[in-house]
């Protein structure tokens, strides 16, 4: 899987003019690709597949076992606000 990564990089502020724009009907949703050109193509290194492999099950696992806390942090947060 690769991803592309748009020539121009300046944040949010982009993505919030082009609706800003989309909204009232001043662009169309077609529009989108004169807006934004893919600079290049970004992957894995198929030779660290394996490795990428064990560390996504890794972090996988530690979502599942932590998931209560956070969720317990979450809602004593909600208590003192």
């Amino acid at each position: 899987m690769s991803n592309k990564v748009p020539a121009l990089i300046i944040g949010v502020s982009y993505g919030d003019a082009f609706l800003a724009r989309l909204g009232p009907g001043r662009l169309h949703r077609d529009d989108l690709r004169t807006w934004v050109k893919a600079d290049r193509l970004i992957g894995l290194d198929e030779s660290k597949r394996a490795f990428s492999n064990q560390r996504f099950g890794l972090f996988k696992q530690l979502s599942t076992q932590t998931r209560q806390i956070v969720h317990d942090l979450e809602r004593s947060t909600e208590k003192i606000s």
